[in-house]
């Protein structure tokens, strides 16, 4: 197993000598047999560096205490570093109304990316292997689902800058279970899998059991097989969307006759990436676009119609434009701060501090908007320090990074839903963006002597 992993990695160009790996580790038994395998292929150079993470969902009391015991003990032996942290899920489900399985989801991917950009780790490895893969195929075929869903999970794709690799996509759970048994691989068993009350559980327990026992006992490797030649053809469709959209798109508007004569397979790719821009990819649905095309075909040069809820796309001739329902995005706030600050921001009443010490505190979040966060500046005696939101044609220049960039791309980047661009606090100074919490600051106001004392500056909310 231990050769198929490598060559796996060196055949797919998964890893390379200088990479910094951070390995998401549950204590389970797939990801405890994945870090026996990488602590084994680090002495080989394969790659520069290994860390774990390991992420406490608070959902299973002792037992969770008993998984990050497990964890923590066998990084001490290895003389890994290893990152804990605890996150309540149920809260979070509460909170934006979301399965336990997205939420968990999105609290890991938040903390690994986290870990990774505090520590200079450029490079996450997930344990997912053949069933999950299988399973995650299933659920999305029985949900409903496009060709890009039914490539399933990738063994290597970009997670926000970051690579994300999942090198055991070949392996199946009998192979994990045989090489953990051989190899004297301690581990926790997870007991809410026992159950079945998620739907992944019942494919897991009852559907593929039947296919493999019943239909084809070559059902996994065949889905191997399925997804990899799906994800040969998605690619390519999605290649040849992106150049089209590049003269499709003219700013936060799509220009329908540069599609109109397209093959549909072409044209619902580029509106998908057009809604994308502004809309979570997980409220797109099939319907959705449908509704666009029906509005493209309407015999009126000027209408419009509402998606989600909450967006209204309006069409005027061939061009179409998406702004969010009852948007007030030109109305402008704008707050000049002092040392103690408490103001109304949308919908939140905000409290920034603002201090003259020496060192630099650092931003807790890499999320953009989200708070608490702070920051240290380099500003002026003096200066007009100014709060204030999203103003059209904003631009900053990001430490960092070369030339100065448009804060809507960076939002659209980051995939900020266009409802709550608005809402982002934005510091300005002397009339030039100097930081965006979640984000970067300007090399304008970089703190350059830790000796001396510069500003610093808190947000949070009361």
């Amino acid at each position: 197993m231990i050769k198929k992993i490598k060559n796996n990695i060196t055949c797919n160009k998964m890893l390379t000598t200088n990479d910094r790996i951070l390995l998401g580790l549950s204590g389970g038994i797939d990801s405890m047999v994945l870090f026996d395998i990488m602590t084994k292929l680090a002495e080989t150079g394969m790659f520069a560096e290994l860390a774990v993470a390991h992420i406490d969902h608070m959902l299973r009391g002792e037992e969770s205490d008993a998984d990050r015991e497990l964890v923590v003990q066998t990084c001490i032996q290895n003389n890994i570093k290893c990152f804990v942290h605890k996150v309540d899920i149920q809260k979070i489900c509460r909170d934006k109304k979301i399965s336990t399985e997205m939420a968990a989801r999105e609290a890991r991917y938040t903390f690994f990316k986290k870990c990774c950009n505090e520590n200079s780790l450029n490079s996450i490895l997930t344990a997912h292997n053949a069933d999950d893969q299988a399973e995650t195929v299933l659920m999305r075929l029985i949900r409903g689902t496009t060709l890009t869903g039914i490539t399933g999970i990738n063994s290597c794709s970009d997670f926000q800058g970051l690579k994300l690799i999942r090198p055991m996509l070949e392996c199946t759970r009998k192979d994990i279970e045989q090489y953990a048994k051989e190899n004297n691989i301690s581990w926790r068993e997870d007991s809410s899998n026992s159950t079945d009350d998620y739907l992944r559980n019942k494919i897991r327990h009852n559907i593929i059991p039947f296919i493999q026992n019943e239909i084809n006992p070559a059902f996994l490797k065949n889905i191997t097989k399925m997804t990899k030649q799906f994800k040969i053809d998605d690619d390519f469709i999605e290649r040849q969307a992106d150049k089209i959209a590049q003269d499709a798109l003219q700013g936060d508007c799509l220009n329908f006759s540069k599609i109109d004569t397209l093959d549909p397979a072409l044209q619902n790719r580029v509106i998908r990436g057009w809604l994308g821009m502004h809309i979570s990819p997980a409220q797109l649905d099939n319907q959705t676009i449908n509704k666009i095309h029906k509005l493209h075909k309407s015999d009126k040069a000027t209408c419009h119609l509402e998606i989600q809820n909450n967006y209204i796309i309006k069409k005027s001739y061939d061009i179409f434009s998406i702004k969010v329902k009852n948007d007030k995005k030109n109305e402008q706030v704008s707050f000049e701060l002092g040392n103690d600050n408490k103001i109304i921001f949308g919908a939140e009443c905000l409290r920034v501090l603002i201090s003259q010490e020496k060192g630099i505190v650092f931003d807790n979040t890499d999320t953009i908007g989200k708070l608490p966060a702070k920051a240290s500046l380099l500003i002026p005696p003096e200066a007009k320090i100014v709060l204030r939101n999203l103003k059209p044609g904003d631009r900053m220049e990001p430490m960092g990074l070369s030339g100065s960039t448009k804060l809507k791309d960076v939002f659209i980047n980051a995939k900020v839903p266009l409802e709550k661009r608005h809402n982002i606090p934005i510091i300005e100074v002397n009339g030039i963006i100097a930081w965006i919490p979640g984000y970067r600051i300007s090399k304008h106001f970089k703190v350059k002597n830790t000796t001396k004392k510069c500003t610093h500056i808190s947000i949070e909310k009361q």
